[in-house]
């Protein structure tokens, strides 16, 4: 997590995309939802739930 919190991010790390780079451990720690749960979301949720915990 304090990799993909780095400024700037490391090469190659897409920054909008930063949840993909967690371990599933880390996911559902920090998202408080398995992987299959967040990906059923729409769109504009991920991007809500993401900002919440300082993700995007």
């Amino acid at each position: 997590m304090e990799e993909l919190l780095q400024n700037p991010l490391p090469e190659g790390v897409d920054p909008k995309r930063l949840e993909i780079y967690l371990s599933d451990h880390d996911f559902q720690n920090i998202l408080d939802m398995k992987r299959d749960e967040y990906n059923s979301l729409p769109t504009w949720k991920q991007v809500s739930l993401k900002k919440s915990k300082g993700l995007y």
